[in-house]
């Protein structure tokens, strides 16, 4: 990823499915920039190197978790990505928002890449869903 943006450091057998730049919608007033990247066990936000020197922190959050994809429509909060419509990651802990280029194409994507990986029953699925893992920084 190179200069702007820390690799992430995978596990053994862990790889990278796919990968966009993102801003990561923090609250009403702030967001991070950096990279959102799936890997086959986990989703993850890596904030660039800038947002990470002045404290943002890296989210993440194990597939298992994912409850679904969907866009979010505007809400006008300029400083978080409110005047576009944002890619919504739903979990457990609630909804991830994040500010893509092509939104609807990228929430397709990210759908199949999520039906191929998350487990085909849901009680393969041990923990309420999520492995008993939470998402998070």
């Amino acid at each position: 990823m190179g200069l702007w943006l820390k690799q992430p450091k995978l596990e053994e057998g862990e790889a990278i499915r796919w990968q966009a730049w993102a801003n990561r919608s923090l609250n009403r007033w702030i967001a991070a920039g950096g990279m959102l990247v799936v890997t086959n066990r986990r989703v993850l936000f890596r904030p660039n190197r800038v947002e990470m020197a002045i404290g943002k922190k890296q989210w993440e959050c194990p597939i298992a978790s994912l409850a679904e994809v969907e866009v979010v429509d505007r809400d006008f909060t300029v400083p978080a990505g409110g005047m576009r419509r944002r890619l919504g990651i739903r979990t457990s802990g609630g909804v991830e928002l994040f500010v893509v280029n092509d939104v609807e194409t990228k929430a397709i994507e990210l759908r199949e890449i999520f039906s191929d990986l998350k487990p085909a029953y849901p009680e393969d699925r041990k923990g309420g869903g999520n492995n008993g893992q939470l998402c998070g920084v």
